[in-house]
C-alpha cells in the first residue's frame, strides 16, 4: 500500500498561498526602494542647491537668481514631504505583506508537520504489518514441520 497524504491538495494550495505572498512581498520591497531611491536623489538635489545659493551669496548676488532659486527650494521642499509620506506608506506595506507571509508559512508549516506525522504513522503501520505477516509465515512454517514429524 502506497502511502498518500489526505491532505495533500490544502499542503499544495497553502503553498501557492505562500508562493504569492513572497511575490507580493517582492513587489512591495521593489516599490519602497523606487520610493527611498526618488526621496534620495529629491534630498541631493535640495542639498546642491543649498549649495549654489550660498555660492552666489558669497560672490556676486544675483537676485532673480536667488529668487527662482528659494521658489524652487520651496516648491522641492513640498515634495521632499510628500515623497516621504510616500515612502513610510510603502514600508507601512511591505511590514503588512511581511505579516501575512509570515501566516502563510505558518499554515503551510501545519500542512507539512501533519504530512511528517502521517508520514510516520504509516512507516510505523507498514512495519507492524511486516511483523505480523512474518510471524504468520513462521507460524506455518512451524505448523508443517510438526506435522510431518
Amino acid at each position: 500500500m502506497a502511502f498518500k497524504f489526505n491532505m495533500e491538495q490544502i499542503l499544495k494550495y497553502r503553498n501557492s498561498l505562500e508562493n504569492r505572498a513572497m511575490e507580493e512581498l517582492a513587489k512591495r520591497q521593489k516599490v519602497m526602494e523606487e520610493a527611498s531611491e526618488q526621496l534620495a536623489r529629491m534630498q541631493k538635489e535640495e542639498q546642491d542647491l543649498h549649495g549654489t545659493c550660498r555660492q552666489q551669496v558669497e560672490g556676486e548676488v544675483d537676485l532673480a537668481f536667488l529668487e527662482q532659486a528659494y521658489n524652487y527650494l520651496d516648491n522641492l521642499e513640498g515634495k521632499i514631504e510628500q515623497q516621504t509620506q510616500e515612502k513610510e506608506k510603502t514600508i507601512e506595506q511591505v511590514n503588512e505583506q511581511r505579516e501575512s507571509l509570515k501566516e502563510c508559512w505558518q499554515e503551510r508549516r501545519i500542512m507539512e508537520i501533519l504530512k511528517d506525522k502521517a508520514w510516520e504513522e504509516y512507516k510505523e503501520e507498514e512495519k507492524k504489518q511486516e511483523r505480523l505477516n512474518i510471524d504468520e509465515l513462521t507460524l506455518n512454517a512451524y505448523g508443517r514441520k510438526i506435522q510431518g514429524l
